[in-house]
């Protein structure tokens, strides 16, 4: 199982080299932008008219962000 993982590590760091080789090579300026997961996963603040409006997409996206992000409790 440990040896599996390896490889799968190494796979994937290989890939986010030859991405970010790629985004180097190709693009002028590259903007990185540090996001805070808890802030955007918090829950969605409607205003006092629609309180619970999107919920279903909402929890939906924040799934979807967490399932993503890669550690950090940011």
């Amino acid at each position: 199982m440990m040896k599996n993982f390896r490889k799968e590590k190494l796979h994937v760091a290989k890939t986010h080299e030859k991405i970010s080789t790629s985004i180097g090579e190709t693009q002028d300026v590259v903007f990185v932008e540090d996001l805070k997961i808890r802030n955007i996963s918090r829950s969605d603040r409607r205003t006092a008219d629609a309180p619970w409006q999107n919920v279903r997409q909402k929890s939906g996206l924040n799934r979807s962000i967490l399932s993503r992000r890669d550690g950090g409790s940011s």
